[in-house]
């Protein structure tokens, strides 16, 4: 862990640059806005497949030439197109009112002066802004296809809305409730383990946090994008 932290800590370009007008609280909105986003688009995936089976149009679509294999890849395809394109729409008029509304000169600042000396990430505020966006954009990935995945097994809406969103919430849950080595890895392996509030990946990117097995230490960002970048396949196939 400390070698990995020397090592990312060694990239930092020294001395630091600050321009007035900039606040740590927007990243912390990017980090809040990516949340809301996931939100959303979970919402919207939910009923791609279960509510088929709610009304049992499933079994005539079962019936048709083109009504299992291909459809079903289709619809995933959809509903992750529609996320996709709906997230970086979203994100990027975000951004840009965003940094409007503080000053464009503060995204040269150094993440470090903003935040703080111990920050690994040898990064600008406008580049942790990106990055914030870019890991949000692979966890919605994941959390779209995890969705999709529980739409295709649940047999009613209600009840894959209501999945949907405690595993939306279950990594927020474990962060509170479940400390230390474990539960860094339990939470950062989750789909949506990326999103959230003090738990997400805004938060764990400025910070010192590592998940251990054996001698081995992974910085949590790393899992969680990771695991995030696995799932999204995963799921979807």
């Amino acid at each position: 862990a400390l070698a990995q932290a020397r090592a990312l800590y060694s990239q930092v370009e020294m001395p630091f640059t600050y321009e007035p007008g900039f606040s740590s609280n927007a990243l912390e909105y990017v980090g809040i806005y990516v949340f809301l986003l996931v939100l959303i688009c979970t919402f919207l995936m939910v009923p791609v497949f279960s509510s088929d089976y709610q009304t049992q149009a499933d079994q005539i679509l079962k019936c048709t030439r083109d009504g299992k294999r291909r459809l079903a890849v289709s619809r995933i395809l959809a509903g992750l197109l529609l996320a996709g394109v709906l997230y970086v729409v979203c994100m990027a008029l975000f951004l840009l009112l965003l940094n409007a509304s503080f000053d464009f000169r503060g995204l040269d600042t150094s993440l470090q002066l903003l935040v703080s000396v111990s920050v690994f990430l040898p990064l600008t505020v406008g580049q942790m802004e990106l990055l914030i966006g870019a890991a949000g954009f692979l966890s919605l990935l994941a959390t779209a296809a995890f969705t999709l995945f529980l739409s295709g097994r649940m047999k009613t809406v209600a009840s894959a809305s209501i999945a949907a969103f405690a595993f939306l919430i279950l990594p927020m849950v474990v962060y509170m409730i479940l400390g230390g080595n474990i539960g860094n890895w339990v939470r950062c392996l989750l789909p949506s383990g990326g999103v959230g509030l003090m738990n997400s990946f805004t938060y764990a990117a400025m910070d010192t946090g590592f998940a251990y097995l054996g001698n081995a230490a992974i910085w949590l960002p790393y899992l969680m994008l990771g695991a995030a970048a696995v799932e999204s396949i995963l799921f979807a196939v």
